[in-house]
């Protein structure tokens, strides 16, 4: 089954795993570990309706169903589905030797000081890193707090918000993740700044969204911006890669990503707390509704001062 697997990262990397007899060697770890959490990601998605699992599945049979049977339920579907339509035998097993010089050694202390001073000094990397950091901020609001969202609005339990909203936003994230990779990779053609608009129209999309998350109180209007926001988030976080490409060479672009997700992660904090504050003053709703004006500042950063010379930055 793990033969002749490519597996895309997020990163611009592509990483062959040859046959299952290399699966122990070093190269072979990281595709092979990434394969596996994709096929994971539907065992964590059942258990997701875990709670539905005993009323629709079982009835009132009494029978409880643990939570990990729900995980590997979904991770050996997974496996299936895989296997029939994705996975195909490579009779090929040809490794070409790569022609690279050695290059000098250098310490690795001094490298890093050195890629983050080139990346300090690189104004497209603050603003590529503003916008990011800020549209993290509703982000990690709907990762932490949109079930409560959809609990207080919707005057629903709990255990009916969590799957509602998880699903809500991971189908969604799905579409736009696709959508937006699809048109990005098609604007870029005949644009330099295709990536940049494609992202610029997913964060305009999470602006109403957060305004129909904010201040909605029907189910129609709390799914849909929902949705909306799902699909706009997916289709700005399939090009944040891709547009940091074109302003940081290949030599920096792990240390930039790298910075760019630990400020992300900084602000998801500080979000976080404050939402939980707000939970408490119960303006929770309004407050989602005012990240709205923080997309659209990094919105507007984006598109007047993001403008990309080439496709694809190189060291030379």
């Amino acid at each position: 089954m793990l033969s002749g697997v490519y597996v895309p990262f997020r990163a611009p990397i592509v990483t062959k795993l040859y046959s299952f007899d290399r699966f122990l060697l070093l190269r072979g770890w990281v595709p092979a570990i990434n394969l596996i959490l994709i096929t994971f990601i539907p065992g964590l998605l059942v258990p997701m309706v875990h709670p539905f699992l005993n009323d629709f599945v079982l009835g009132n049979t009494g029978i409880p169903v643990p939570f990990f049977v729900g995980t590997a339920l979904g991770y050996i579907v997974s496996l299936f589905f895989a296997r029939l339509f994705f996975l195909k035998e490579k009779t090929d097993h040809t490794v070409t030797k790569l022609d690279l010089e050695p290059g000098p050694k250098e310490n690795p202390v001094k490298a890093a000081i050195r890629g983050m001073g080139m990346l300090f000094v690189n104004i497209s990397f603050w603003i590529i890193l503003l916008y990011f950091a800020t549209s993290s901020l509703p982000g990690w609001a709907t990762k932490n707090w949109l079930p409560t969202l959809f609990s207080e609005n919707l005057s629903i339990d709990m255990s009916e918000a969590g799957p509602l909203s998880t699903f809500t936003i991971a189908i969604s994230s799905f579409i736009g993740v696709i959508a937006g990779g699809i048109l990005s990779d098609k604007w870029i053609q005949r644009n330099v700044r295709g990536r940049i608009y494609t992202g610029s129209i997913g964060l305009a999309l999470t602006i109403p969204a957060l305004l129909l998350l904010g201040f909605g109180d029907s189910f129609a209007m709390i799914v849909g911006g929902g949705l909306c926001f799902g699909i706009g988030f997916g289709i700005f976080d399939a090009n944040n890669m891709p547009i940091l490409c074109q302003f940081v060479s290949p030599r920096y672009r792990a240390t930039a990503y790298g910075i760019m997700n630990m400020t992300g992660v900084f602000a998801g904090a500080i979000i976080t707390k404050l939402l939980g504050e707000s939970t408490d003053a119960g303006n929770l709703g309004q407050d989602f509704a005012m990240m709205a004006g923080l997309v659209f500042v990094a919105l507007m950063v984006e598109v007047i001062f993001l403008r990309p010379r080439t496709v694809n930055m190189t060291d030379k």
